[in-house]
């Protein structure tokens, strides 16, 4: 079957369509449902958990390009659209609201047809940026928050003080006031805490500031870093993380009756099985794809494997190329993932959709059985995907 472009097709057949691609194996037969795009490589904060600008790190060759070109985002958006992308998300190693453009930025996107997401640490939503924002239709607010208290926010925050807590809180209370006047919906405020070794007891305090604000998700961020130098020491532990995720659990009712999403399901999985996820087999390249700054299109957002640039050809010729297709299987084989180069799967963002895909996959015999020596919870591997 030839790769077919579906812009305009049902959903339910673009995810029939990749799961067919999965169990063939054959070259995708669709595009990417995400492309991540990297609008930023400048960040205003230094935080404690960050592994590109926080004290603790060696920051390393800083990147040569400070932000996108807007015309070449403008490429990535249309080739997107054209291969069935139905999402494009805003994140990376910088600030993306730093970009002197990014509304137009995401009007170009809109114009598209494409959901528009970014993640935003939320210092920089001011009344006139909220409302460019707004107008630019954007779909998702993502606001990263480290704590739900002004005292722990200047604690992993260096130079900064507890007001500038009070300030985003305050940005949020205005952009819930902004929708109103306009009449509008979006965008959808996704409100994420980063949970460290010190700020995972504020669940509640969470759950009643996201009400407060009036957030339409609730997304709760463990620190696992674990083995990353001097910021592993900031991360939770596993009875630190299941005692978060349990508090989450049970105000997940009381959330749910106000019309606010959590991410406890994700998160009671990857707490079940997080710590194998490197044994799982990743099939995040058949539905995912990033951009960065300069135009290179990686691998996996866990794993910096350059495979083209889009200064060079399309998106979607990168996407169908060759080596793309032979990592892509390498990466569904957890035996031999090492030839990926340096991955951190133990942290893997797309853990839960992996393990889905892998769960539906078992249910008509193309995945098996086999245990968790960790916990003796059983789980789905694809058949062959351990070697």
């Amino acid at each position: 079957m030839a790769y077919r472009e579906i812009a305009f097709v049902r959903e339910p057949l673009r995810k029939a369509l990749t799961l067919l691609s999965i169990v063939a194996p054959v070259r995708p037969l669709v595009g990417p449902a995400r492309v991540t795009v990297e609008a930023s490589t400048r960040c205003n904060f230094r935080c404690l958990m960050c592994p590109h600008y926080s004290p603790l790190v060696d920051k390393g060759e800083r990147a040569k390009t400070d932000f996108i070109d807007v015309d070449l985002a403008g490429r990535v958006f249309v080739s997107a659209a054209q291969m069935g992308a139905k999402i494009v998300s805003f994140s990376g190693r910088g600030e993306p609201l730093l970009h002197p453009d990014f509304a137009h930025i995401v009007r170009r996107a809109r114009s598209c047809n494409l959901q528009t997401e970014v993640f935003t640490n939320g210092s920089l939503l001011t009344e006139s940026r909220i409302e460019e924002l707004i107008d630019a239709r954007l779909t998702t607010l993502g606001v990263s928050l480290v704590g739900a208290s002004p005292e722990g926010y200047a604690r992993y925050h260096p130079g900064t003080t507890s007001d500038r807590f009070q300030s985003v809180v305050e940005s949020l209370s205005l952009l819930k006031r902004l929708k109103e006047r306009a009449g509008v919906r979006q965008p959808m405020l996704d409100l994420r805490f980063i949970a460290m070794s010190g700020s995972h007891l504020d669940v509640e305090k969470m759950v009643d500031l996201g009400i407060q604000v009036g957030a339409d998700r609730l997304g709760l961020m463990p620190l696992r870093n674990r083995s990353s130098g001097e910021i592993g020491s900031l991360a939770l532990s596993y009875d630190e993380e299941n005692l978060a995720v349990e508090r989450l659990r049970h105000l997940t009712p009381r959330v749910a009756r106000l019309g606010l999403k959590t991410n406890v399901d994700e998160l009671i999985v990857f707490h079940k099985f997080g710590a194998t996820s490197h044994e799982f087999p990743c099939y995040a390249a058949w539905f995912d794809t990033r951009v960065l700054v300069d135009g290179t299109v990686e691998f996996c957002v866990r794993c910096h494997r350059p495979l083209g640039n889009v200064n060079e050809c399309s998106l979607k010729e990168i996407w169908l190329d060759p080596e793309y297709e032979i990592l892509r299987n390498v990466a569904r084989n957890a035996s031999e993932r090492s030839r990926l180069g340096e991955c951190d799967c133990n942290r893997c963002c797309h853990f839960y959709s992996n393990w889905r895909i892998t769960a539906f996959l078992s249910k008509f015999g193309f995945a098996s059985q086999i245990k968790d020596a960790g916990n003796g919870r059983s789980k789905s591997m694809l058949a062959g995907g351990n070697g």
